[in-house]
Parts: structure tokens; C-alpha cells; sequence
């Protein structure tokens, strides 16, 4: 049990550090990638319950350690999409299929992005230097869709890398009999 709990710590830091160290420091929309929602959603399938939401609490410090509007912003922002992920996991995507990952995986990712934006345009609503209001900006609506891209392609390739290893997922397609 030990080594279990700390074999997911060891996973969950170097996660973020490559999410944070290495990717946000690939060139042009390679950076829009975002490993930590494509664990959120292996997770949520994979374990098919709440007991994954620490974990997102533990990245969320760890972001919040890193950079952050205020302390507490990702401790905040990670468990709520995973609760969103986890509410539509159960009552929409009830299977571990390749739909049910790509569906949670793209809304997951779109919560993500309009969240994010949100909590930054009204955390600096009261600085002298407003921004736009955040949707109506292009660059937010390009980075979105390079995200969702490069989001469901990482999904797909690790759907059908986990497939090759294990029995637990679910083909493309439910073939009832």
C-alpha cells in the first residue's frame, strides 16, 4: 500500500514538472498540450471514483508553488474540473471506450481553458490596465483549439497504448449480442 501511494507521488511530481519544466517551453502550439488533463481523465476512468481528487489537489500546490494569480488558484481550478469530469463521466460517458475518453477529454479541456481565463480576466477586473473581456479575444479561441487538438491525439495514442497493455478499456465501438 506504501509503495503504491508512493509510486503515485513520485508519478503525479514528475508529471507536473514536465508539464511546467517542459512543455510549457515547447515552441509555438506544442505548448498547448496539457498532460495533466489527460491523467485527470485516464484517472477518472481508470479508477472510476472520487479517490482520485487528492491527487489534483496535491498538482493543484504544486502549480500554485510554481505561478499563479493568487495562492490558491489551481488548488481551486484542478479539483473543480475534475469533479465536472467526474459528473460527466458517470451520468454521460458510463463506458471506458475511445468516445468516452475523447468526450470527456474535450470537455474537460474547454472548462479548463474558459476557467483559466475567467479567473485571470476577473483578477485583474480591478487593475487600472483591463483586459478585454476574455472570449472575445482570438488568441484565447486559436490556443483553444491547438489545445483540443494536441489533448485528443495524446488521448487516442495513450488509449490505444493502454489498450495494447491491458483488458480494461473498452473497444471503439459497444457490441452488444
Amino acid at each position: 500500500m506504501y509503495f503504491r501511494f508512493f509510486f503515485k507521488l513520485i508519478l503525479i511530481v514528475c508529471l507536473a514538472i514536465l508539464q511546467l519544466a517542459f512543455i510549457s517551453a515547447l515552441p509555438f502550439w506544442l505548448k498547448e498540450l496539457n498532460l495533466i488533463l489527460v491523467f485527470l481523465v485516464f484517472s477518472l476512468e481508470w479508477s472510476g471514483g472520487y479517490r482520485t481528487i487528492w491527487w489534483f489537489l496535491f498538482i493543484g500546490l504544486i502549480f500554485d508553488l510554481y505561478f499563479s494569480p493568487w495562492f490558491g488558484f489551481f488548488i481551486i481550478l484542478w479539483p473543480l474540473i475534475f469533479i465536472f469530469s467526474a459528473l460527466l463521466s458517470k451520468n454521460f460517458f458510463t463506458n471506458r471506450s475511445l468516445y468516452s475518453f475523447l468526450g470527456l477529454t474535450f470537455f474537460a479541456t474547454i472548462f479548463y481553458y474558459l476557467a483559466y481565463n475567467a479567473a485571470y480576466y476577473f483578477a485583474g477586473f480591478f487593475s487600472a490596465d483591463r483586459a478585454p473581456l476574455f472570449f472575445l479575444i482570438k488568441n484565447l479561441w486559436l490556443r483553444l483549439g491547438e489545445g483540443l487538438i494536441l489533448n485528443l491525439l495524446a488521448v487516442v495514442a495513450l488509449f490505444y497504448l493502454t489498450n495494447l497493455i491491458s483488458d480494461r478499456l473498452k473497444p471503439v465501438f459497444i457490441i452488444k449480442k
